[in-house]
């Protein structure tokens, strides 16, 4: 053929004759404008100014069933996509049905039949619930709120160095059994009680099988663990978020105690910093990024099963200790407290050390402002006064390590259920880890370890703004109902968590969201 015709990439050349598999199939076509086949109007050029024909952009051409680049494939599945691999998600508007705090919120996806639990859309952080502070005291003024054992005492050497207060105060004690213990709480009617504070020890005091440990009690004789540091592992400043068990809910008097534990010298001291204990609001939109609960049904091996090879472990944690038979799946270790059903969990036991870890979470598509929370049921097991374990993540790819939570040193072990809030930091990385440890200390006893059970990595957000389950009207139209107790104006951005397990969002720019909403009074 000797007139113009579009080649693969959709450009028009003089006197180029197409091969069969060229453009989906086309042969020998001639370019009329923009138009790669002028016999097909779903094929045509949608080029830049300088014919690039790339697609997925601003205008929205992914989701409007038209190969525009002339490479066969059309809209989610056309890898020149953003972001290849991804499903192209976008938002044209939202509306509301009439004034007042509810309406009709319209998305567009590239077609029907997608899974409508795999949506979720949230709104700006401006509308986000606040918590409910219970308790606070930096240090700043006074103790108040805590008693003491006698040489705890305020001090500036103790002032938290990532504080946002303006003074240079912190908590300290040091030696054994000096301690901190914040006054009876009050936690009646109150639900998802979360506790926050800065720690570190001072310089390296806390040398091997010395210890601080952070408890709690609701009756202020009977402990339970909620945190181990020191041991010369990993020391820095860290925050710590945790979500109390639930123990700690709807009680008339709630304890939260520091304490150093087999410390025998003047340097042996602990730091606390910026405590507050707030009643975080019902979360109003969640996702899980990632679960293991270790049964079988879940892709797990059945009991018994040991080893750092093969498929005994669904691929939750990548990479497994070297010592593979103390590292195994076994019904003792199953969770009496969680909802899953099924009969086994997971044990790790001895040192040198051994762990098993998750590495390069992809925490990109997390909204900013969500709380990312590791959550797990967790049990010493046979653990002597100097055994203990850890749970660790990493925000920059292992160089650094901070704490999830502790235990062991011989206490009472009860499977307990741990929720810990990573700092904001660990959002909108490729690469976040979590690992759960026995460390070193433990190397005399080889029966050391702990229970681990029903995993999961979760974001979650509490809004003004709820946003109902989405129905798939057809034709990639998908609604869904959004209401709100606030008003003004609310921007809406949508996720699509799809198959496969890659987490999908609608891109940048004007393909990034709906259009915003106005709430009116």
């Amino acid at each position: 053929m000797t007139g113009d015709t579009c080649d693969i990439n959709g450009v028009c050349n003089e006197g180029i004759t197409l091969k069969d598999d060229d453009l989906d199939g086309h042969v020998d076509v001639a370019c009329s404008g923009d138009d790669c086949d002028d016999s097909d109007p779903l094929v045509f050029l949608g080029a830049d100014a300088e014919g690039s024909g790339n697609i997925c952009d601003a205008a929205g051409s992914c989701f409007d069933g038209v190969d525009n680049d002339c490479d066969g494939n059309t809209d989610s599945d056309d890898p020149d996509c953003p972001v290849s691999g991804f499903m192209c998600l976008y938002g044209p508007g939202s509306s509301l049905t009439t004034g007042g705090l509810g309406g009709t919120l319209t998305l567009r996806l590239d077609s029907g039949g997608y899974n409508t639990d795999d949506i979720v859309c949230y709104t700006d952080n401006s509308r986000l619930l606040a918590p409910n502070v219970i308790f606070s005291n930096d240090f700043e003024s006074d103790m108040s709120g805590f008693t003491h054992s006698a040489n705890a005492d305020r001090h500036s050497g103790s002032q938290n160095p990532a504080t946002s207060s303006t003074g240079s105060y912190g908590a300290y004690f040091c030696r054994n059994n000096e301690y901190i213990m914040t006054n009876a709480i009050d936690t009646l009617g109150r639900t998802r009680i979360q506790l926050r504070y800065a720690s570190s020890v001072w310089n390296t005091g806390l040398d091997a099988d010395e210890y601080g440990v952070t408890e709690y009690s609701v009756d202020g004789s009977t402990w339970y663990q909620l945190d181990i540091q020191g041991d010369n592992l990993r020391e820095q400043w860290q925050w710590y978020t945790h979500i109390l068990p639930p123990l700690c809910e709807n009680q008339s008097t709630l304890y939260i105690r520091w304490i150093v534990v087999s410390a025998n010298d003047n340097d042996d001291c602990v730091m606390i910093d910026d405590v507050e204990i707030v009643e975080l609001p019902e979360p109003t939109v969640s996702w899980t990024l990632l679960a293991n609960d270790f049964e079988p049904a879940s892709g797990n091996a059945a009991e018994g099963n040991c080893g750092d090879d093969g498929p005994w472990l669904l691929a939750l944690f990548d990479t497994i200790g070297t010592h593979a038979d103390k590292i195994c799946l076994v019904t003792e270790a199953q969770n009496p407290l969680g909802t899953s059903s099924g009969a086994q969990g997971l044990r790790i036991n001895h040192n040198h050390p051994n762990w098993i870890r998750d590495t390069d979470i992809d925490t990109r598509y997390v909204p900013t402002g969500s709380d990312l929370v590791a959550d797990f049921y967790m049990q010493s097991d046979h653990q002597p006064a100097d055994g203990y374990s850890n749970g660790w993540y990493s925000v920059d790819g292992g160089s650094t390590w901070r704490r999830l939570n502790g235990m062991g040193l011989d206490p009472d072990e009860v499977y307990d259920h741990f929720r810990f809030v990573l700092d904001p930091d660990a959002i909108g990385l490729t690469d976040l880890m979590v690992e759960f440890l026995v460390p070193e200390s433990s190397d005399d006893h080889p029966e050391d370890g702990f229970y681990l059970d029903d995993y999961s990595l979760n974001w979650y957000r509490a809004s003004h703004d709820e946003i109902g389950a989405f129905t798939d009207e057809g034709a990639g139209i998908y609604t869904a109902t959004i209401t709100s107790d606030l008003d003004g104006t609310a921007n809406v951005t949508c996720i699509y968590h799809g198959d496969p397990d890659t987490e999908v969002t609608d891109g940048t720019g004007g393909n990034s969201s709906p259009e915003p909403v106005v709430f009116e009074p």
